[in-house]
């Protein structure tokens, strides 16, 4: 004789229905947390690859992604300088080569006005005392300039005493020269002349041979040679700005020539352009009183 129990058997169903629930529950959340996790590992690239811009700038250079830039940086790990552009990250390419990449990112994007002319003066200007633009990325979360990489920084940090090196007088006298044919070649050989208006000591990148190269071509602007000067709004670093254009406006090749005064002044004493110990004194000024 066989006599079923009931209630066992209830007690049985009650158990395999929770254990059926919580599987699938756990199921869900595993999926979702999946989901999640991958959304995160590559969402940089599908947020920004939604956002490179559409329109080409028509320059024979080449044109990153921003996929691109975090590939040749290893995910911007290592910082190389920072500057009112943003921050530059040292980067190797496909074939070995290092590059700089000086990044400007999106909260500075809408007031960057330096990017877009500086990346048509470099496709424009090729000289040995001139940096090279290796290549661009335009996305409207990331713009970014590539560049060959310079091991030594720049003059200024070679001026007070950075990496442990300090230039002789005749390296110095080289890297001046080095600069001025930089600024010769612009001025005199580019047709439109090109004013850069920003140099100074920082903007002179040193490559692994000491060779000076002017670099930082966001302020720059061109105009013709019928033209003695154009009107502009005055633009420029503290201590290197030509009076004549701060007053005028009145903006020539002059200017450079100015600023470049300035650099001389720096590379002989190995003060900086303005002097505030123990009141604040413009180099020049600094020098007569010596």
């Amino acid at each position: 004789m066989y006599c079923s129990n009931t209630k066992n058997t209830k007690h049985v169903m009650l158990t395999a229905v929770i254990v059926a629930v919580v599987l699938v529950s756990l199921l869900v959340v595993l999926c979702i947390f999946w989901k999640v996790c991958k959304k995160g590992n590559s969402g940089d690239h599908e947020d920004y690859a939604m956002y490179e811009e559409e329109t080409s700038l028509h320059i024979d250079i080449r044109r990153f992604t921003y996929a691109e830039l975090k590939f040749i940086t290893k995910d911007f790990q290592s910082i190389f300088g920072k500057g009112g552009f943003g921050i530059v990250y040292h980067g190797t390419l496909e074939n070995g080569d290092e590059v700089a990449v000086k990044v400007l990112m999106e909260t500075s994007i809408v007031k960057s006005t330096d990017f877009l002319p500086e990346v048509q003066t470099l496709s424009k200007v090729h000289h040995k005392n001139l940096v090279t633009l290796a290549g661009y990325c335009q996305n409207k979360k990331c713009l970014a300039l590539v560049y060959d990489f310079m091991p030594r920084g720049n003059l200024q940090q070679l001026l007070r005493g950075g990496d442990d090196y300090t230039l002789n007088w005749e390296q110095r006298l080289y890297i001046a020269l080095d600069a001025a044919q930089g600024l010769e070649y612009l001025h005199e050989s580019c047709t439109p002349s090109v004013v850069h208006r920003d140099v100074k000591t920082s903007n002179i990148l040193i490559d692994k041979n000491l060779v000076g190269i002017i670099s930082d071509f966001g302020l720059s602007r061109a105009f013709n040679d019928a033209h003695t000067h154009i009107s502009t709004v005055a633009a420029g670093t503290l201590g290197y700005l030509d009076p004549e254009y701060h007053a005028t406006f009145q903006l020539t090749v002059k200017t450079d020539v100015y600023s470049f005064g300035i650099v001389l002044l720096e590379m002989i004493s190995g003060q900086p352009p303005v002097l505030v110990d123990p009141q604040t004194i413009h180099l020049p000024n600094w020098m007569r009183q010596k």
